[in-house]
């Protein structure tokens, strides 16, 4: 039971961190063919926008609530890094804006195809979320063995090292920082 908990708290924090690219894939095709307004593309990028932020926020709300926050971390040395993440959503965007060349079930094939990708693959070591960016920062925390972990805090400049508490669990190598 633990195991399929854990399962799908993986599968929805993936699906929240990979929601920016389905969410410009799903306003690059036509949701609404018959309504060509400017006041359905502007309802349409809302109504997705709104969804995306909600789901991410809403299982950010659920992983503070129901982990518990009694992991520690020895921090030899901090460094922001959130200029590393953004490539990799420019290249999912990239590959999203591109498959308008394909037929429909092909590009639903490209797209799960990518998502699993995302989800077994990549957020396999670290998780990034694009949308946890309005509140927090990702830090990359060096501890004295040479160990690389990845911090999300609500500090906007944090620099001094030594032991961090109050950290919940996203996965091995990504915490959340409670206080």
């Amino acid at each position: 039971m633990k195991k399929i908990k854990r399962l799908c708290l993986s599968f929805w924090l993936s699906f929240c961190s990979f929601s920016p690219g389905l969410v410009l894939y799903l306003y690059t095709i036509d949701i609404f063919p018959s309504h060509n307004s400017c006041v359905c593309s502007f309802l349409k990028i809302g109504v997705l926008v709104f969804l995306m932020i909600s789901l991410s926020f809403g299982i950010l709300h659920l992983v503070i609530r129901y982990k518990k926050a009694n992991e520690t971390a020895q921090a030899k040395s901090i460094q922001p890094v959130e200029n590393e993440i953004i490539p990799t959503y420019l290249g999912l965007f990239v590959i999203m804006l591109g498959l308008d060349g394909l037929t429909f079930l092909y590009q639903v094939v490209v797209v799960i195809l990518l998502f699993l990708i995302w989800w077994i693959l990549m957020e396999r070591s670290y998780y990034f979320n694009l949308i946890w960016l309005l509140s927090y920062r990702y830090y990359r925390i060096t501890d004295d063995t040479g160990n690389v972990y990845i911090i999300y805090s609500k500090k906007k400049d944090v620099k001094v090292t030594g032991t961090i508490e109050g950290l919940v669990r996203i996965n091995n190598f990504t915490f959340l920082e409670k206080g």
